[in-house]
């Protein structure tokens, strides 16, 4: 019982995981493209050249991004609302959610087309961003220009991995169609990963730092109680 009481005083591993692995799941889609949501800011070119457009295409600026995101991408690319709509100068508002790039770039090319002649325009993510947590060196929010990221790529900017960093029980939190899921990863895997937008990147740490977490008082004390109750176990069998 001594011994029992000794170790469960212990620092458990589990008291050190930030996100637990959701061991329901073990596969999941790794190349669909990027569905456009909420908040993301967007950046378009106009290939035509048939300028100077009329004064009702100049760019108007907007503040309706949430609080949490970079404020310096809305002057240089338009938001998607709260609603789910982008305004894009000349034309109503037209919504995007849920739409890839390729289709929203579709969909606006044909409001266009009321006053240019055959636009041709090129869209693309400016505020696709992941969040690094856990084993590494410099955890935080990291934002990317493309939507093909790499897990490899969010750790090189994340400063890599730690020495205490479990590298085959890495966990991507991630959300489809409004719900929550805990993504097993290993570095260990020949396949690339990409990540979507907003995914979280959590490294867990080795079981050994929970060894090495503890006071070093405190372990002196649980490893001479452990012993002491070895000590006294084998006197009483020997007597």
């Amino acid at each position: 019982m001594v011994l029992y009481s000794t170790l469960s005083g212990c620092i458990q591993y589990s008291d050190l995981l930030l996100i637990p692995p959701d061991t329901s799941v073990s596969t999941y889609k790794n190349s669909s493209p990027h569905l456009i949501q909420k908040y993301d800011v967007l950046h378009i070119d106009m290939l035509n050249k048939q300028l100077p457009l009329p004064n009702s295409f100049e760019k108007t600026f907007t503040t309706t991004l949430g609080p949490d995101k970079l404020t310096q991408f809305i002057q240089l690319g338009y938001p998607v609302d709260e609603e789910g709509y982008m305004a894009y100068p000349g034309i109503s508002k037209t919504y995007v959610e849920g739409l890839t790039l390729k289709e929203a770039t579709q969909k606006i090319e044909i409001k266009l087309e009321e006053f240019i002649n055959e636009p041709n325009l090129v869209m693309s993510l400016m505020n696709f961003q992941i969040t690094v947590m856990g084993e590494v060196n410099q955890p935080g929010r990291y934002y990317f220009n493309s939507p093909r990221v790499t897990v490899l790529d969010a750790l090189a900017k994340a400063g890599d991995l730690s020495p205490f960093a479990d590298r085959h029980h890495i966990i991507i939190k991630r959300e489809i169609q409004d719900s929550i899921y805990h993504l097993p990863l290993s570095l260990r895997q020949k396949d690339q990963v990409y990540l979507f937008q907003n995914d979280v990147v959590y490294i867990p740490p080795l079981k050994q730092k929970a060894i090495l977490s503890q006071d070093p008082f405190q372990k002196i004390i649980s490893y001479l109680s452990a012993s002491l109750s070895i000590i006294s176990v084998w006197i009483a069998l020997n007597n």
